[in-house]
């Protein structure tokens, strides 16, 4: 093969990639990391870092330590090792300060700090790395990392109490998606749960549904289940008493299993079941949704279980390691917000860890229900 053909078909890969990544079907580049890697290890290492995959370690070693530490960092975040991720996070930033050329990894550094103080409970630290990572990413005229972004600070918002200007953020993350783009139907998702907290449920219902048949037809499993999910907790603001999602939408019920949307499903089935007077399979649902968590979500893992205790008044046996986020020493980012952000540094957000409820002395299951605001459904 001659050289010139060889960087013709490299670049073409480049720009088919590109191009996925760009309108967010990276499902594609993902089965292309899972059949070809090897026909070119450069190339897959660092379509890794963009898609936050893990990579062989012989394939870690020859990478520089920022980056190492930035795909390590996304894989302890994402099997829910919030410290040790925190610390990946922090060493990767101090090196990339020291490099301003590397402006995609600060902009990925900057919001996995932030993503993984949202799920911690830090979430004032959380707040200023993602502003901060859309000021970047601005800069650098990333519209997909702007989106991120923007669903990122969505969710943090929710969590915090701030449900119009979640959705006002999940609104412009949704625009913000190029036409054919594959995360509307994630998007949709996201922003009819902000619809759910403001009382609109018919429109958060029309959203979902919309989410859950585009999903089905693309054969993308992760958000028909989360649609799912939000349907059953869009259930317990049913004035006619709901239903069971899982039976009365059971064809579309995919094969694999999305441990965070399936947990958090079961969790919102356990409670309309207490409502029906169905305690039993009420804590069958919560031992299912305790399965589905596993080590991946601590924290949605420690609401089930507070859960499962309250209903059936038994003690609350908590793992000791399902408290290590509470050990994490958040740091702040260098002052950077956009003007057109200011508004959101500016909500008042509180103090305390957003997860400090948890460790309270287990109260009613009506008093442990309504630790869902903390979460992202």
């Amino acid at each position: 093969m001659s050289t010139a053909l060889s960087i013709h078909r490299l670049m073409a890969r480049h720009e088919q990639h590109l191009l996925w990544l760009f309108l967010g079907h990276q499902q594609l580049s993902r089965q292309w990391l899972q059949e070809e890697a090897d026909s070119d290890p450069e190339f897959a290492d660092w379509l890794a870092l963009r898609l936050r995959v893990p990579r062989p370690s012989e394939r870690l070693e020859l990478m520089a330590p920022h980056l190492r530490q930035q795909l390590t960092g996304w894989r302890l975040y994402y099997q829910g090792d919030y410290q040790p991720a925190v610390e990946q996070f922090q060493h990767a930033w101090q090196a990339v300060l020291n490099d301003q050329s590397d402006n995609p990894c600060a902009i990925d550094l900057a919001l996995g700090l932030g993503k993984v103080y949202t799920r911690s409970g830090h979430w004032g630290q959380a707040r200023d790395w993602i502003l901060h990572s859309l000021a970047l990413a601005r800069a650098q005229h990333r519209l997909f990392a702007v989106t991120e972004g923007y669903g990122a600070l969505g969710e943090l918002l929710l969590r915090a109490g701030h449900a119009k200007a979640a959705q006002a953020c999940m609104s412009s993350a949704y625009q913000l998606l190029p036409p054919g783009s594959g995360q509307q139907a994630k998007q949709l998702n996201y922003l009819a749960s902000t619809l759910m907290r403001n009382g609109a449920s018919l429109r958060a219902e029309s959203l979902l549904m919309t989410a859950l048949h585009m999903a089905h037809d693309q054969g993308d499993s992760d958000s028909v289940w989360h649609a799912l999910a939000r349907l059953q907790f869009l259930q317990l603001q049913s004035e006619d008493g709901g239903s069971n999602v899982m039976q009365s939408m059971a064809a579309y019920l995919p094969e694999a299993r999305t441990p965070v949307a399936c947990g958090l499903l079961q969790i919102g089935l356990a409670l309309w079941l207490v409502r029906q007077g169905q305690t039993e399979q009420a804590a069958q649902c919560l031992q299912q949704a305790l399965s589905d968590l596993g080590p991946l979500l601590p924290l949605e893992r420690l609401w089930a279980q507070r859960l499962h205790g309250a209903l059936l008044g038994q003690p609350c046996r908590i793992e000791a390691d399902l408290h290590r986020w509470a050990d994490i020493k958040p740091v702040s980012p260098p002052a950077m917000v956009h003007v057109m952000d200011r508004t959101w540094a500016e909500l008042p957000l509180a103090t305390a860890n957003g997860f400090a409820r948890l460790q309270q002395p287990l109260g009613s299951l009506e008093q442990e229900a309504q630790a869902r605001t903390a979460f992202f459904i």
